[in-house]
């Protein structure tokens, strides 16, 4: 159990919150789909958080699970889990 906390660490957010999770990404010709499944670990309790996102391709844009990422820490310092 301890390595794969390791594993799955991310970051520790300004507040101590630690964020733990996993991206996945698929890319066809038409859509990016990428997704995160994410522990949150802080002074207000713990949660999980999935998020799926679908898009248009964009060559130049980060893969689309770090989107899907980028989604979930947004939400969740909205609600100051994070």
């Amino acid at each position: 159990m301890d390595v794969t906390k390791k594993i799955i660490y991310l970051e520790t957010s300004a507040s101590g919150a630690v964020l733990s999770g996993k991206t996945g990404s698929h890319t066809t010709n038409q859509e990016e789909l990428g997704w995160f499944v994410g522990h949150v670990a802080g002074l207000k309790g713990e949660y999980l958080a999935v998020v799926n996102y679908t898009g248009p391709v964009v060559p130049t844009r980060e893969y689309p699970g770090l989107i899907a990422k980028g989604i979930c820490t947004q939400i969740l310092s909205e609600l100051k889990l994070y």
